[in-house]
């Protein structure tokens, strides 16, 4: 990381063995807790990528945040090793284009849509080595100040199952 950087690093307990993902700690986490996590305890890239996946299996059933995880073996982007974000897996907005992946922007409009390009936002992260394990739920074509489409269903708030997430 960039010299000058100064990261909250807030102490999970084995986050990446722990099947209870949303808890006290995980609530103010931020995109540079899992990879300031790694570095302090030398996990390797793999144990963090299979610890955001297990992550994603264990809540996304109650809350229906996440609309496509993608598979392991189709990550190929080059992570620069000097990256801010080297290897930090994250999700992309179903907005966001990403080449080659599909971005459907929460509309049975878009349903199957394919992007050619990256967006510049995903471009943007890729470029900081952000790697993307799949696609978030958003609003209908981001319109709408809640997140609940025909397309994907309802999204829940992962602290209060019975209220959207906005």
């Amino acid at each position: 990381m960039p010299a000058g950087w100064r990261l909250r690093w807030i102490p999970w307990k084995s986050w990446w063995r722990s099947t209870s993902y949303l808890n006290e700690t995980t609530r103010h986490a931020d995109i540079l807790l899992p990879g300031t996590f790694a570095l302090e305890h030398d996990l390797g890239d793999e144990e963090v990528l299979d610890a955001a996946y297990r992550a994603v299996e264990a809540v996304n059933p109650r809350i229906n945040a996440v609309v496509e995880l993608y598979e392991p073996s189709t990550l190929t982007c080059e992570i620069p090793a000097d990256s801010p974000f080297a290897g930090v897996p994250s999700l992309r907005k179903d907005i966001h284009s990403e080449a080659g992946r599909r971005t459907e922007y929460g509309s049975r409009a878009g349903r199957g849509f394919v992007a050619r390009e990256d967006g510049h936002v995903v471009a943007r992260m890729k470029d900081a080595g952000v790697r993307f394990i799949g696609r978030s739920a958003t609003s209908e074509l981001a319109l709408y100040t809640t997140t609940e489409t025909d397309l994907f269903g309802a999204t829940r708030n992962p602290w209060d199952l019975r209220k959207s997430v906005g």
